[in-house]
């Protein structure tokens, strides 16, 4: 087994380690604390004295009865949680030290027994906590997973795939220091992983830094700082980079009026630690960009302005597929109002772009443009919308693998919401080539769609909805085919439930018409039924499902019978959990040519060892299983893969 040691690398984690160690060495126990004794209760708190701020992460409890109760319905709450079989029994009353710390501030002890004449006793206690002098909270959560599996049975196919001994250790660690208008915050996870067999990118042997994420944000009056590093979400619009989630660095300053802020990312989705941040000038690689906000009239009246530029070199974990050389520059404004309350809501935004595809070969940057203008909004049990969409040729954003260019159009939706009734309607009519390009056809798609839902029958709620798609093209080029068809899509379903049981029953109809020369119309029918049983110690949820699609132009039917099964529970001790499904898959058509049976299932048993440091560390043995059967009837063959294994886990989970 070849176990990666921790190098210089991870020279980054520079973060982490301050934090751990200065949490280690400013935590503090609770001070002591005069007794506060309440004579008109039953009992009275020792400690933390409720008219002092106790300085402690894990405050020790102390209770003192001043009156006999029975100790069977005695009833301890802490903030809302129940820590009265965690209770330590003293000599007058009763003790409680935390496993985790507690966030700072005021909590509430609520205290309820029966006593000794029968008469309901409850009394409630308030006592407010700081994790130490200095800052109000500073804490350090841990949880690590551990899972060591070992397989004694294997079919010969899967030699070399599956490990016949594998080790996974998942550590996540959330540390935090806030004081005042301070707030610091590290989120990381840590993996390793050790096989007998080379892992299969981008999982790595050895350990590895699979995310992390500095946060630090102060506030002084009304002015907020706010810097972070690692992996990061930049969201600007949806036609420049829209939830792109990389590695690098953030910054914004500004209040509730004003903002700007900026960022460097890497272009390329990374797995792992690669010895980057993230923050570097060079553009071919990174994603650099700046915006600025500014809010009027109490945020009636938003705008901002964006500039990003950068550059991806090929492909790279969790993206397109493609291998090129790009890099954007793109430029935009966007104004935002809501003068009446929610009632009318409108965005526009237009967007300037220079692309160029392939910056190695001789081709320059292209100009395009993009614009979209949205209104919508509610009266009471009303909503409506309306939306202009227009995205230019050579209109693409790096970063941004969602953009549709090339593409023009319109979209209208409504919807209205009564007791017992629900209706939504929408509406889209999109060309694209809109640069009318003779090289290409103009394609035009209409949609429309009318959903239903009827909720009047108690525990029996009914959908229906309906869709139709027209989409024909025009001015196509000598030898290219028109398009011209049109969909129709029905789908209903009923449910119903009573206890643990839900019921539902789905069924969806769909018909292309395919109005060219061609004439290769398609149906398709899919029909569910979907039982599924909840409680506290049992799940159980089946289904079965038929679907046919129908080739008319070649007169050959395909059918497909699914039934699954999956069952999941554990008994009342709670030491004891077990897992067992799997689905059986029958595919034919009526030529012949596919006859198909497919049988997989898995099962997973696991018994808890213990619980040690007061459930702080939780160990557990198990098997699981897994077995996969094909069965091709036309060719006469046979392929089985399977494999079991014996496991050993543990859970941790510690704060400091």
């Amino acid at each position: 087994m070849n176990v990666a040691p921790w190098s210089s690398k991870y020279g980054c984690l520079f973060f982490v380690y301050p934090v751990v160690i200065f949490l280690a060495l400013t935590t503090s126990s609770a001070v002591a604390q005069d007794e506060v004794a309440d004579p008109g209760g039953f009992v009275r708190l020792v400690s933390p004295d409720p008219q002092q701020v106790a300085i402690a992460k894990k405050p020790r409890i102390v209770m003192a009865l001043t009156r006999p109760v029975d100790q069977g319905t005695l009833l301890v709450m802490l903030d809302g949680t129940d820590i009265t079989q965690v209770l330590t029994r003293t000599a007058d009353g009763f003790a409680f030290k935390p496993i985790q710390v507690l966030e700072p501030g005021l909590h509430t002890l609520a205290i309820s027994a029966t006593g000794s004449e029968g008469e309901t006793l409850s009394q409630e206690f308030n006592f407010t906590t700081r994790h130490n002098e200095r800052y109000e909270k500073a804490y350090s959560r841990n949880q690590l997973t551990v899972l060591a599996q070992k397989a004694f049975a294997k079919s010969d196919n899967l030699d070399g795939q599956v490990p016949d001994r594998r080790v996974e250790g998942n550590l996540n660690t959330l540390s935090q220091l806030k004081d005042g208008g301070l707030d610091v915050n590290l989120n990381a996870d840590i993996k390793f992983v050790g096989q007998d067999i080379p892992t299969v990118a981008p999982e790595k042997q050895g350990v590895d830094l699979i995310d992390y994420l500095v946060t630090a944000e102060y506030l002084r009056g009304n002015v907020t700082t706010h810097a972070e590093i690692g992996d990061t979400l930049v969201d600007l619009s949806s036609n420049t980079l829209s939830s792109l989630s990389r590695r690098g660095a953030q910054l914004s300053f500004g209040g509730n009026r004003a903002k700007v802020g900026g960022f460097s990312v890497n272009s390329a989705q990374t797995y792992g630690y690669d010895g980057e941040a993230g923050i570097d000038s060079d553009t071919g690689s990174h994603i650099h960009g700046a915006y600025g906000d500014l809010n009027f009239l109490d945020n009636r009246l938003r705008m901002r302005a964006i500039y990003t530029h950068g550059g991806e070199q090929g492909d790279s974990f969790g993206t397109t597929a493609t291998d090129r050389h790009a890099e954007s520059h793109t430029t935009g404004f966007i104004l935002t109002t809501d003068f009446f309350e929610g009632r009318m809501v409108s965005e526009m935004e237009a967007d300037f772009n220079r692309f160029d595809e392939d910056t190695t070969d001789d081709q320059t940057f292209r100009s395009d443009s993009a614009y979209r203008l949205n209104v919508q909004g509610g009266i009471d049990r009303y909503t409506y919308g309306a939306a202009y969409k227009y995205f230019g040729a050579n209109y693409e954003v790096v970063g941004n693998q969602s953009l549709e260019k090339d593409r023009q159009g319109v979209e209208l939706t409504g919807g209205a919401g009564f007791e017992r009734h629900s209706v939504s309607l929408a509406f889209s009519n999109y060309r694209d080539n809109v640069d009318t390009d003779e090289t290409r056809p103009v394609v035009q798609t209409q949609t429309g769609m009318v959903d239903y839902a009827y909720t009047g029958i108690e525990r029996f709620p009914i959908t229906f909805s309906y869709q139709l798609e027209r989409s024909g093209s025009s001015r196509e080029p000598t030898d290219t085919e028109p398009v011209d068809y049109a969909i129709d899509s029905l789908s209903s379903s009923v449910s119903y439930m009573v206890n643990q049981w839900s019921i539902m029953l789905q069924g969806t109809y769909a018909l292309m018409d395919d109005k060219t020369v061609n004439n290769a119309d398609t149906t398709s029918t899919l029909i569910s039924f979907m039982p599924q049983y909840f409680d506290e110690l049992l799940s159980i949820s089946p289904n079965l499902s038929y679907n046919r699609t129908d080739d008319h132009a070649a007169d050959i039917q395909t059918d497909m019978v699914t039934v699954a099964l999956d069952i999941q529970g554990r008994l009342p001790n709670d030491r004891f959990r077990y897992g067992l499904g799997g689905t059986l898959d029958f595919t034919t058509t009526s030529d012949d040519y596919v006859d198909q049976r497919t049988t997989t299932y898995h099962f997973n048993l696991e018994y808890e060892l213990g619980r040690y440091l007061r459930g702080s560390i939780i160990p557990a043995i198990g098997l699981r299983g897994e077995s996969n059967l094909v069965k091709d009837r036309v060719n006469d063959t046979l392929t089985r893969e399977y494999v079991f294994m014996v496991t050993l886990s543990a859970n941790a989970v510690t704060s400091f």
